[in-house]
């Protein structure tokens, strides 16, 4: 729209109904030669900071989340210990709560 009607980035947003920022990130996929809209590789969300894979950190929580199956409540301060071994440093706790 801007380059076929020669309108800005702000009215082309509000033509398909979208906010500015949005209306940036179609154009600039557009200009990198992404599909529109492409869903195929997303830099939001996910696991990109993991330290284990998602079969090594199954295995290393096994047997926290048996015991809370059984009744039991999962205690973070019992799990931070095992996964700061496996990994061999420590971690904070906020990254054992996530």
């Amino acid at each position: 729209m801007p380059l076929q009607y020669g309108m800005s980035l702000e009215q082309t947003a509000q033509a398909i109904g979208l906010s500015k920022g949005w209306a940036c990130r179609l154009r600039n996929q557009f200009i990198e030669g992404g599909a529109v809209g492409n869903k195929g590789k997303s830099v939001r969300g996910g696991r990109h900071r993991e330290h284990f894979t998602l079969e090594r950190e199954a295995e290393l929580l096994k047997p926290f989340l048996e015991s809370a199956r059984m009744g039991g409540i999962l205690v973070v301060s019992q799990i931070k210990p095992q996964l700061e071994i496996a990994l061999g440093r420590k971690m904070a706790l906020s990254s054992v709560y996530k």
